[in-house]
């Protein structure tokens, strides 16, 4: 979400800059003004346009990284709808898992760091990850899911991450109820269903999507500002 949230500032921030550009351009024409002598009325300037064969037109070279920014969040938007459309088949399938005694191996909490580009923005989270046992008719299972589809669970905190841990009574050793797929008991996770982890992890790719929808729009939009002025 952070990054997303980066990117729109910097894609407005670029409109305000390439906005005034254009409007002193069009005013000027590139020429300083000069005073006539002449009686006559001359006749206004005609509307400023870019070359876009201009290789070195700055804008030419902004409205084409504009057209290629668009299309990057709308793929970027295409694959977190692409992401909950799964999550939310494997949550409804796990309605119909069966429940197990299974036993937490290990736990852990991670710091992990997503690069930006710039190490001042770097977006720093803590994963909690988890491994369980269980048994089914006889058979030994190892999981590692909290919910159906998720295997990480990332927290703003290392005291965030801890607390989970402990709210949820997981720390190595400790009994915990697992469910399983009956067809496919590799298949399971220790909770089912629309759980909160579920719930946050949806509603947290919901945002991200409709972030990357939001800045492929204004890229859009100012693309085909810049392409009614260029030649």
């Amino acid at each position: 979400m952070k990054n997303s949230t980066a990117a729109l500032a910097i894609i407005f921030l670029a409109t305000i800059i390439v906005a005034a550009d254009c409007y002193s351009s069009s005013s000027t024409n590139g020429e300083e003004p000069r005073i006539s002598s002449s009686p006559t009325i001359s006749s206004s300037a005609p509307p400023y346009r870019l070359s876009y064969n201009d290789k070195q037109n700055p804008k030419a070279i902004f409205f084409t990284f504009m057209i290629l920014s668009s299309i990057g969040s709308l793929v970027g938007a295409v694959y977190y709808r692409s992401k909950i459309a799964l999550l939310d088949r494997e949550v409804d399938l796990s309605y119909s898992w069966e429940k197990a005694k299974g036993r937490i191996v290990t736990t852990s909490v991670v710091e992990e760091i997503a690069r930006t580009g710039d190490e001042t923005n770097d977006d720093i989270y803590y994963a909690i990850k988890i491994k369980y046992s269980f048994s089914v008719s006889g058979n030994s299972y190892v999981g590692a899911a909290f919910a159906p589809g998720l295997f990480q669970l990332n927290k703003d905190s290392e005291e965030q991450a801890k607390q989970y841990l402990i709210n949820n009574n997981y720390h190595d050793n400790s009994e915990t109820d697992v469910y399983f797929d009956p067809r496919n008991p590799k298949v399971s996770a220790l909770k089912k269903g629309y759980c909160e982890e579920v719930e946050e992890q949806r509603n947290s790719d919901e945002r991200d999507s409709y972030s990357l929808i939001a800045a492929s729009v204004v890229c859009i939009v100012i693309g085909i500002v810049l392409l009614s002025l260029l030649d």
